[in-house]
């Protein structure tokens, strides 16, 4: 067994492993399968992650796999939103439908005796005639029957029971519309258990997040059961130690990186991936930033959040859009350098053939603001 494995190796392998040292020239469907998904509970936050892994990523790649239905939005994961191949969606909805079952158990107080399995099927009825449905609509014909109940209740009674997902233009490149719900079988097809599914999901997790410990594996996936699994794949797992001595399981032919891998400044997307993969999450965020880092947009600096930042896109055409960077430290001088010219590129990705103006502070020295540019 290895032992020591510091916090910096783990940091390299785990952006290693999550495309992030690089750029690749891996379609967008290569990527969605070797992450298992991305975080999807806005429209944006999956193609900025895309942007930061791919070489010459456009919206409409990800875009065409939404509308071709080789990808498919919905709850997966943690039950949340999540944009995952079709295949993999097929595969793997069904492990996580007892997480979604117990997060509906907390709205029953709200559904005033309504019975959640009658909600499901009559939802089941209405979702069929082959309309157009969304939460609000869906929430009002629900509560025609039980106008008792809390119409939103009664509405993610049903997305919580039934095997639903949101087809475009719900997660389309700028999309801001009333999230339409189908269900799966009209769209991808009906998710079906398979025998092995669960290894299947913790193998590809420890591929693209590996090294790990099985408390990590739970809060990533929030599926029970892992120790069994773990167990059960013994002899294709491996054994290390990271700095404290804990046990950390990955696969045999996972690649270690070299703590020495040199990092670029990196701008994650909102609940990206690599920010949410862990129950420890010391290798890329520090006790101070942790919160901060489950729900906002980081900025990496040699690996690790320094900062986040925000985008503002104004109504005025002749104001121009905005990104801000906030560091929480002092930043060498050289990577301040590579941060502009990544922020520059986010910019040009975000807000093409538009005014923009990049601004960058530090809590801890003068503010400091780039020029508006004219693109």
């Amino acid at each position: 067994m290895a032992s020591g494995i510091d916090n910096q190796t783990l940091n390299r392998t785990l952006l290693m492993r999550q495309g992030l040292v690089a750029r690749s020239g891996n379609s967008p469907a290569d990527v969605l399968s070797s992450l298992v998904g991305l975080q999807a509970q806005e429209s944006a936050p999956p193609y900025v992650a895309l942007w930061n892994r791919i070489s010459s990523f456009t919206p409409d790649q990800l875009e065409d796999l939404l509308v071709e239905r080789h990808a498919v939005r919905a709850m997966m994961m943690r039950g949340t939103q999540h944009i995952v191949t079709s295949a993999d969606y097929l595969r793997f909805q069904p492990l996580f439908v007892p997480i979604l079952e117990q997060q509906q158990r907390s709205f029953v107080r709200r559904l005033a005796g309504a019975d959640p399995l009658e909600i499901r099927d009559y939802a089941a009825q209405l979702l069929s005639d082959g309309s157009l449905w969304t939460r609000p609509r869906l929430s009002r014909a629900l509560r025609e029957r039980w106008p008792d109940a809390d119409g939103t209740m009664l509405a993610r009674t049903a997305q919580h029971l039934l095997a639903v997902v949101h087809p475009p233009p719900d997660g389309l490149w700028g999309a801001n519309v009333l999230t339409p719900i189908m269900l799966a079988r009209d769209w991808v097809g009906t998710p079906i258990a398979v025998e092995g599914a669960k290894e299947q999901l913790v193998l590809r997790y420890l591929h693209a997040f590996g090294p790990a410990t099985p408390a990590d594996i739970r809060t990533w996936s929030g599926i029970a059961g892992v120790r069994e699994v773990l167990r059960a794949l013994g002899p294709s797992l491996t054994h290390r130690r990271d700095h404290h001595g804990r046990d950390l399981v990955d696969v045999q032919d996972g690649v270690i990186a070299d703590p020495d891998t040199v990092i670029r400044p990196l701008l994650m997307a909102r609940f990206d991936n690599a920010l949410q993969g862990y129950a420890d999450r010391s290798r890329i965020v520090s006790a101070d930033y942790r919160k901060l880092a489950s729900s906002e947009s980081m900025v990496l600096i040699d690996g690790m959040v320094a900062g986040r930042w925000t985008y503002a896109r104004p109504s005025g055409h002749k104001r121009p859009s905005r990104l801000s960077i906030e560091l929480f430290t002092a930043c060498p001088t050289s990577q301040m350098e590579l941060l502009e010219a990544e922020a520059r590129a986010l910019l040009a990705f975000l807000a093409p053939e538009e005014n923009s103006r990049l601004e960058i502070s530090n809590s801890k020295s003068e503010r400091r603001h780039s020029s508006t540019k004219d693109r």
